[in-house]
């Protein structure tokens, strides 16, 4: 090698050095063969159809739950309509912002109970600006759960000193001390509220273990996430057969409650067939509660008939249902660990419909109904 091309060991070459100008060189870019490139492209495929299920499955259920909306309101302006034609003084001098209370301008003249309308509201601006229904409607979700079913704030904590309006309407069977325990009027809202969240930004998601705890099940711990306060709560009022029963009617409801909260694919392939809405179900506007049922016939029935006899309720319903559990299997175990746990068959025995029973009173109250759920 010539002395003009020569280069000294310890000077660094241009390459390792930079690129003239001061600055370091970059590494040379990780060339993809062609079989990585087709894979690659390949998997970018699956991951967008992925989302584009994701998505569209997400706004088909907004949607739908847009028109149940819809459709509720109408119902709710159809009979204030009726209402104001059968007594147009009664509703003329119900009260602006308290539904039942009479106008201060009228109070005077109007006899004990004259002035007040009908059950329901006076008018849907009445029921709009009650401060319960607002406390529900528009508080932001914050922290990843609606504020109406967080841990930090309790619905009668939220202006529920007036009383709320006939929004959805009560099909527990039981008397509540405060309308907030009704189990149709939980699951409407904690729903809505999560659907209009996903409605405002579609990457809004909740984040809720896909099982419940033993300690939830037990109902020793209902303030875990809002599906657990939904369930415990309202189990808490009614009387369950026995334990098995409980457990396996939480965690079906639980299942298809974590769907409808944030609906994908995944957590649809979580929830048992047996609950799965039918297409009635899905394109018949009914009362939330008859989704928890384990019998798609009688849902479907139920949906097609609702409104027909007031007999049906949730209570009945609870005092009647149960599970068969098999008399040579245990409800709890040891884990490997020496943890008590549910019985490893627990899901697959209770997502079989041939281990649900409805029982008196509702057998004998339905007989006509047994082949819905036989």
């Amino acid at each position: 090698m010539s002395p003009e091309t020569s280069q000294s060991p310890s000077e660094p070459s241009p390459t390792a050095a930079g690129n003239g100008n001061g600055t370091a060189a970059r590494p040379a870019k990780r060339a993809r063969t062609d079989a990585q490139m087709a894979q690659k492209r390949k998997a970018d495929r699956l991951k967008h159809r992925v989302n584009r299920a994701e998505s569209k499955t997400r706004l088909e259920n907004i949607e739908r739950d847009v028109s149940f909306l819809r459709s509720s309101v109408g119902d709710l302006l159809s009979q204030l309509r009726i209402v104001r034609r059968a007594d147009p003084a009664g509703v003329g001098a119900a009260g602006d912002g308290v539904p039942g209370a009479a106008a201060p301008s009228d109070a005077a003249g109007v006899g004990a109970g004259a002035g007040a309308p009908p059950a329901g509201m006076s008018s849907m601006s009445d029921a709009l600006s009650n401060p319960w229904f607002k406390a529900m409607m528009d508080t932001p979700v914050s922290g990843g759960f609606p504020q109406f079913l967080s841990t930090q704030a309790s619905p009668s904590s939220m202006g529920s000193t007036t009383p709320p309006p006939n929004v959805v309407e009560c099909r527990c069977g039981v008397e509540h001390t405060d309308r907030t325990d009704c189990l149709e009027l939980k699951s409407f809202m904690i729903l809505y509220q999560a659907h209009i969240a996903l409605s405002q930004d579609p990457n809004f998601a909740i984040s809720i273990p896909r099982n419940p705890s033993l300690a939830n099940l037990m109902l020793h711990s209902i303030t875990d996430n809002p599906l657990t306060m939904i369930m415990g709560s309202t189990l808490r009022q009614f009387e369950v057969q026995n334990t098995e029963t409980l457990f396996g009617l939480y965690f079906l409801c639980y299942r298809l409650l974590r769907w409808r909260l944030y609906p994908n694919p995944e957590s649809f392939n979580d929830v048992p067939d047996l609950i799965r809405p039918s297409r009635i179900q899905n394109s018949i506007l009914h009362p939330v509660s008859i989704d928890y049922m384990p019998w798609p016939r009688l849902r479907d029935f139920l949906c097609l008939n609702q409104n027909r006899d007031s007999r049906h309720s949730v209570d009945l319903y609870i005092r009647s249902i149960q599970l068969r559990w098999p008399a040579d299997k245990q409800l709890l175990c040891r884990s490997p660990v020496g943890d008590i746990q549910l019985n490893p068959e627990f899901e697959s025995i209770i997502s079989d419909i041939r281990y649900w029973h409805l029982g008196p009173p509702w057998r004998d109250a339905f007989p006509s109904l047994r082949k819905y759920v036989e």
